[in-house]
């Protein structure tokens, strides 16, 4: 029997193709997504032409597993990671310095003790008791000189307070007084007797604030004054003799402020 009919003809056709391994594949579909092997990257291809594009480019239609937007993927993830890594203290950078141990910031305190700490293994003492009078002497001047604090504005001595202008008397409404009477000796020029530089410091800063009076002089050691004058207009003077930081200074010495005015 002979079979003329087209769709008989279109089956056998079919049958002699799967038989020789000749069975097309159906076509892919468009759009679709296309991903790179190793970033993750994801692209889409609209048409054939993009899918050659990026096949050609290295893009296939696997998805990687365990596909993560924020690093790349084998190779790329490698150098990610040697570039994100965080440095251990001891390490080498990239630009090959060692990486030193991040530590907290010190407060002022924490700081001035640890200098202090510091000197006194330099004194072979551990505590300035120890040290005989000259010795002591030796090793204040030796933190005085050394110690440089943050906001420490009077770097050595009361001539450096912004605020000093020395022996300027004339033409000033009013006058003050703040004198030392306790020290550690009766000598008012030795280092230990008067004021610390952070009394001076606020001082300075005070007046700063109060406008319209300075320190015109002093008595005793520059580095460590028995007394203080100011000049000014007596409001500005009043204002500095009644802050109380000032009168805890003052009351510290044994001492008060005075203001007069000129006559």
């Amino acid at each position: 029997m002979k079979i003329n009919d087209q769709a008989t003809l279109d089956i056998a056709a079919t049958v002699r193709d799967v038989v020789e391994g000749k069975v097309k594949k159906e076509g892919k579909k468009y759009p679709h997504d296309m991903f790179h092997p190793e970033t993750g990257e994801k692209k889409v291809a609209k048409d054939e032409a993009e899918h050659k594009a990026l096949a050609d480019k290295g893009y296939t239609h696997d998805k990687p597993k365990n596909e993560s937007p924020e690093e790349p993927r084998p190779e790329g993830e490698k150098k990610f990671k040697a570039l994100h890594k965080v440095k251990s203290s001891g390490e080498k950078d990239m630009d090959g310095t060692v990486v030193k141990e991040s530590k907290p910031e010190l407060s002022e305190e924490e700081k001035y003790k640890e200098f202090f700490a510091k000197a006194l293994k330099k004194f072979g003492a551990e505590s300035p008791a120890d040290l005989d009078k000259e010795k002591r002497k030796e090793f204040f001047n030796y933190v005085d000189k050394n110690y440089k604090s943050k906001d420490e504005d009077v770097q050595e001595d009361v001539r450096d307070m912004k605020n000093f202008k020395d022996r300027n008397r004339k033409g000033f409404e009013a006058r003050a007084f703040i004198e030392v009477k306790k020290g550690n000796t009766s000598n008012k020029f030795d280092d230990d007797f008067g004021f610390t530089k952070d009394e001076m410091v606020y001082i300075d800063k005070l007046i700063s604030k109060i406008k319209k009076m300075h320190v015109s002089s002093f008595d005793g050691g520059s580095s460590a004054p028995a007394s203080l004058e100011f000049y000014g207009d007596k409001s500005s003077l009043d204002k500095f003799a009644k802050d109380r930081k000032v009168q805890q200074i003052a009351k510290k010495y044994k001492s008060k402020v005075e203001v007069f005015l000129n006559k």
